[in-house]
C-alpha cells in the first residue's frame, strides 16, 4: 500500500510540474502573440506612410514635369497637341506614360486597367492619337520610373 501511496504522490507531483510547464508555455505565446501584434501594426503604419509619401512624391513630380514638359511656370499647362512631347527611345508621348503610371501609383488602377482606360480614352477622344498600350508597358514604365508602390487595399 505504501509503494502505491509514493507512485501517486510522484505522479501528483509530476502532474503539477506538468500543469505549471503548460501554463508558462501559454503565458509565453500570449506574450509573442502580442509581441507580433505589435510589429506587423508598426509595419503597417510604416508601410502606409511610405506609401503617402511616394504618391505626395510622385504628385509633386508629375506637375512639375507637366509645367517642364509645356513650357510654362504658371501652372497652366495649356493644352492641345503643342504639350505633347515624345521622347527618345519610347513609341508613346511622354504624357501617356506619365498618365499611365498615375492612374496605375495615385488611383490604384491594376495594369490592365490602365490598359483598357486608355483605350477608352483613344475611343472617346480619337484626335489625340492615342497608340494602344499593353499593361506590360505600363508595369514597365511604373518600374522604370521607380514608382512601383505595394498598394494595399483595405
Amino acid at each position: 500500500m505504501r509503494n502505491q501511496d509514493e507512485k501517486l504522490a510522484k505522479a501528483q507531483v509530476e502532474l503539477e510540474r506538468l500543469r505549471n510547464e503548460n501554463h508558462n508555455l501559454k503565458r509565453q505565446v500570449k506574450r509573442m502573440k502580442e509581441k507580433d501584434t505589435a510589429r506587423k501594426a508598426e509595419q503597417k503604419a510604416a508601410r502606409t506612410a511610405e506609401q503617402k509619401s511616394r504618391k505626395e512624391e510622385v504628385m509633386d513630380m508629375s506637375m512639375d514635369d507637366v509645367k517642364k514638359t509645356c513650357g510654362r511656370g504658371d501652372g497652366n499647362p495649356g493644352g492641345g497637341s503643342d504639350c505633347v512631347s515624345h521622347v527618345g527611345g519610347y513609341r508613346h508621348a511622354e504624357e501617356i506614360v506619365k498618365m499611365a503610371a498615375l492612374l496605375y501609383t495615385y488611383a490604384g488602377c491594376s495594369f490592365r486597367s490602365v490598359e483598357r482606360s486608355v483605350e477608352v480614352m483613344n475611343f472617346v477622344f480619337p484626335s489625340l492619337g492615342l497608340a494602344e498600350v499593353s499593361h506590360v508597358s505600363v508595369r514597365d514604365w511604373v518600374l522604370k520610373r521607380g514608382w512601383m508602390l505595394t498598394y494595399v487595399r483595405l
